[in-house]
C-alpha cells in the first residue's frame, strides 16, 4: 500500500534479546503479513499491535534515550485510547508496560520497545 511506511527482513532464527553486534543466526522469511488500515485511528508515532500486546518502539543515541522515546510513546498512546491523563498514563506504564532493550548494534542509535497487554483493556476496543 503506497505510504504504509512499512518494510520487514533481516530475519534471524536465533539472536538474543537486544541484538548487540551483527552476529546472529539468519534465515529466510516465509509467511503471510496482513496489514490493516483503521481509517478512524490516528495515531503518530505508529504502534504495532500482536495477538497479546500492543508495542512501541523508541530510539536514541543512548539506551537512555530510547527508553525515554519509548516511555514517551507508551504514555502518548495511552492517553489518546484510554483517554486518562499524562499522570495516569504514567502510573499505568510502571503498574502494566514492560520496556526491553531492542538493539544496541545500528551505532548511533539504540532502541528499546514497550509493550502492553490487550487484555488490561476493554474488550470492547478496537486498535
Amino acid at each position: 500500500m503506497q505510504g504504509a511506511l512499512f518494510s520487514i527482513g533481516d530475519g534471524h532464527s536465533a539472536q538474543g534479546e537486544g541484538e548487540v553486534n551483527g552476529t546472529a543466526i539468519e534465515t529466510s522469511m516465509n509467511g503471510t503479513i496482513q496489514l490493516l488500515l483503521h481509517k478512524n485511528f490516528c495515531y503518530d508515532p505508529p504502534i504495532a499491535e500482536t495477538p497479546q500486546n500492543i508495542v512501541v518502539m523508541g530510539f536514541g543515541e543512548t539506551l537512555d534515550g530510547a527508553f525515554a522515546s519509548a516511555l514517551s510513546k507508551m504514555m502518548q498512546f495511552l492517553e489518546q485510547v484510554i483517554p486518562c491523563s499524562s499522570a495516569e498514563a504514567y502510573a499505568l506504564c510502571s503498574i502494566a508496560a514492560n520496556f526491553h532493550i531492542t538493539q544496541t548494534v545500528n551505532s548511533p542509535q539504540t532502541g528499546v520497545h514497550g509493550m502492553i497487554s490487550k487484555s488490561i483493556f476493554p474488550r470492547d476496543l478496537v486498535f
